[in-house]
């Protein structure tokens, strides 16, 4: 095994090992199982496989973690306060209350939690009907809405060379972050956003591994009850596997092109992620259900346009409310069909 592969498996041994120790009631017996598992493999192993030994090892230090963690200090709540002092912040403040002035109360409530993530806006009934469908992960700040902005931002600087495309990107993410507000789910997210910079970027799908790996790891050391405690952790690395493992193959498959343009990468990219988060979605947001893919497949292609229409009717608004009239009524058309979507898939579930 070579270092990357035994740093990538180290990694999630040690995530695996601390989503045993937060969730389970009783995770001394992942821990004395890991260790007997560990010992087992040092002595009856030969000597060049012999390192795969120290997996389990990590596995049940791991387990032990959560525990160490929560004995010394409470979590830093630094991150979980919004940067009062941005201007950016107020800028977000003013923003958000332009799109509510010129959108309905549930389109404009919508927009705002597929922009920021701000769900304050959701009556009880939308709630569950956000859970009844899966379609909950639309509103959280997680790969998937990074993955719009890093795409959208991307399209936007065509004209850019290539190489100075990154940094573009990379300033937008960090507009983003200051934007929104620099809690812990929206850095978590600018991560995400970085490593999917780094992933349409790389050369190799297997360059992406490590520091997919490095930032897991940093954010569980940081906080060992992320992955049980925040539904945006893990979907937010399901979504960044999904564009760097399924949407290279989809892409061959379904254009049969080299170069594919940037209407049908963005598509591309979206869907991925929208699979390789089922799974999470279906465990951490409702019930399984075969159909919920179907609200899924109808609302995931219009998730980047509603994001453009309304963050364009709340930015030209504050010149003109004439101008903004353009995009606030494409904004609501696209809200109102993804509320429409939603609404009715939750009557039929």
């Amino acid at each position: 095994m070579g270092k990357r592969a035994l740093f990538v498996w180290s990694s999630a041994c040690f995530c695996a090992g601390c989503a045993a120790g937060s969730v389970l009631s009783r995770p001394g017996f992942v821990f004395v199982f890991a260790l007997a598992a560990s010992a087992f493999m040092a002595v009856f192993l030969k000597k060049p496989k012999r390192v795969i030994a120290i997996l389990p090892l990590i596995l049940a230090l791991g387990c032990f973690y959560p525990s160490l963690y929560g004995s010394f200090a409470e979590a830093d709540k630094t991150l979980s306060e919004p940067a009062v002092l941005s201007p950016l912040f107020y800028a977000k403040e003013e923003l958000s209350g332009e799109i509510r002035r010129n959108l309905s109360p549930s389109s404009s409530a919508l927009a705002l939690g597929i922009l920021f993530g701000d769900k304050s806006g959701f009556s009880p009934e939308f709630r569950e009907n956000l859970s009844d469908t899966g379609t909950t992960h639309i509103v959280a700040l997680s790969g998937f809405n990074i993955t719009i902005v890093v795409s959208f931002i991307g399209t936007l600087f065509f004209f850019l060379p290539v190489r100075l495309r990154p940094l573009a990107v990379a300033l937008g993410i960090a507009a983003f972050v200051g934007l929104v507000g620099p809690s812990a789910s929206v850095v978590r997210a600018a991560i995400m956003g970085a490593l999917i910079l780094l992933a349409r970027n790389s050369g190799r799908l297997v360059d992406i591994k490590g520091p997919i790996s490095f930032a897991a790891l940093i954010m569980v050391l940081l906080n060992p009850f992320v992955i049980a405690d925040d539904a945006g952790f893990v979907l937010s690395f399901s979504a960044l596997l999904g564009i760097v493992y399924i949407a290279p193959r989809l892409k061959r498959f379904l254009f049969k092109e080299e170069k594919v343009g940037c209407l049908k990468s963005l598509f591309t990219e979206c869907f991925s992620a929208e699979i390789a988060a089922a799974p999470a979605i279906m465990v951490m947001f409702g019930s399984f259900s075969w159909l919920s893919f179907v609200p899924n497949l109808m609302i995931i292609w219009t998730v980047p346009a509603a994001m453009a229409f309304s963050f364009a009717s709340g930015v030209v608004s504050f010149l003109s409310y004439r101008l903004a009239f353009p995009f606030s009524a494409a904004a609501e058309a696209v809200l109102s069909y993804e509320t429409g979507i939603i609404d009715f898939f939750a009557r039929c579930f």
